[in-house]
């Protein structure tokens, strides 16, 4: 293995290797691979088969729960399969570690985007479709998985297949959000539509998360925003705040304001507009980013906990999560709380709750920062598999990119682990 060029063992490489974002796991290596393409894949995967080793792919390392740790096995770095192929016929062909800048960048060069897009730019498109992928535009189109047109897979055995919902349908659904368990995505075709060149942003306060969840819930059904999320946050007296955001894209003539705000516009204050280029709001979290890094919260430990929601069980799930954290237990990002819908071919390794009669339900996440302190770490987890379980007796499901102590044996196997939300 040491003889191949891309093939590393460094005390270096090894180290960051067996760190994440999460920083909460720290599963030491044997190896790290950095290969260049689906061949070099396959070569490992083969290898790590015949000798029974782990075998994780890492794309942007933004797994907060080791999920592309490999303990005593292969970290495979994707870095290497980061091209841009082709764009043509309204699809885009990428590499598995192609960041979504580099799409997003790429398609408006031709006036084109993906349906839906993360709300951090920098995950790989490898990383969240073997996770889900979701984001503001999920309500309309659902997640990432649900609407791809074909992938390049490297299977656990070390075979390339190109596989579609009609050829090798069993490995293609099989790794979309299959937490790594049947295959490593090398290389993916996302189909594009038309990009706005603007966005009209809203940020609508709301007294309560019970009214956020309702005019989430009515926007959503009338479709009045091509982006639709929420945030819970600690106000500057130590009270939870709600904010309903929202974005109404477009290239000639900006929406009609009072049509859009009827109804959602409630105290405690009026919305906030502002008027942005397409690829600045695509991008609107990179000052966030910035700030959190100056900080030093960008590199602390982060045991997220996302949870998809009946959406009529929303209210009080949201509530009673609510009561067990303060702004301290939270932390600096604010937690996240909208409505989603399935696509018309829903991936059926992504686990959802059934979805109301408009085939709404909610996804709700507890961004945590915590100290670098075992006894921190260990009380967000053990409140992470209380609200988990508080979440599937309601009838919901727990996102696996969560750290949850229950999910850790489900993404273990010889196939790609996630590398990102």
């Amino acid at each position: 293995m040491s003889a191949l060029p891309w093939v590393l063992a460094a005390s270096a490489e090894i180290t960051a290797a067996a760190d994440d974002f999460g920083r909460v796991v720290h599963e030491v290596p044997a190896w790290v691979a950095r290969p260049a393409d689906a061949m070099q894949v396959a070569a490992l995967a083969r290898y790590a088969a015949a000798e029974g080793l782990a075998f994780r792919p890492r794309g942007c390392g933004h797994s907060v729960y080791g999920q592309a740790q490999a303990d005593s096995g292969i970290v495979c770095y994707t870095g290497g399969l980061d091209q841009v192929y082709d764009i043509s016929g309204g699809t885009l062909d990428a590499g598995a570690g192609t960041r979504w800048r580099a799409v997003l960048a790429a398609a408006t060069r031709k006036g084109m985007t993906p349906p839906v897009l993360t709300d951090y730019l920098d995950l790989s498109v490898g990383g969240t479709l073997s996770a889900g992928g979701i984001g503001g535009a999920s309500h309309h189109h659902g997640p990432q998985v649900d609407h791809i047109l074909d992938l390049e897979v490297v299977t656990p055995s070390g075979e390339i297949i190109r596989c579609s919902p009609s050829s090798h349908p069993d490995v293609f659904f099989g790794v979309l959000a299959g937490n790594g368990k049947a295959g490593i995505i090398t290389r993916a075709t996302i189909p594009l539509v038309p990009a706005p060149t603007r966005v009209r942003r809203y940020k609508i306060p709301c007294p309560t998360a019970a009214t956020l969840i309702a005019c989430q819930r009515s926007a959503a059904q009338e479709r009045r925003f091509s982006y639709l999320e929420g945030q819970i946050a600690a106000d500057q007296n130590g009270r939870w705040s709600y904010v309903l955001e929202a974005g109404a894209f477009y290239t000639a003539e900006p929406p009609a304001d009072a049509a859009l705000l009827d109804g959602l516009s409630l105290t405690p204050g009026p919305a906030e507009i502002e008027d942005l280029d397409y690829l600045s709001f695509c991008d609107r979290m990179q000052d966030g980013v910035r700030l959190l890094a100056a900080s030093g919260d960008w590199y602390r430990p982060h045991p997220w906990l996302s949870v998809f929601l009946p959406i009529d069980a929303a209210e009080q799930y949201v509530a009673g999560a609510l009561d067990r954290l303060t702004p301290a237990t939270a932390g600096p990002i604010p937690m996240l709380l909208y409505p989603l819908r399935r696509g018309e071919v829903p991936a059926p390794g992504l686990a959802t709750p059934p979805g109301d009669d408009d085939g709404l339900f909610c996804t709700f996440s507890i961004l945590r920062t915590v100290p670098d302190d075992r006894d921190a770490i260990n009380a967000a987890l053990d409140d992470n598999q209380r609200l988990a379980t508080a979440a599937i007796e309601v009838g919901g499901t727990v996102y696996p990119i969560s750290a949850v102590r229950s999910l850790a044996g489900q993404v273990a196997g010889t196939g790609n682990a996630m590398s990102s939300r």
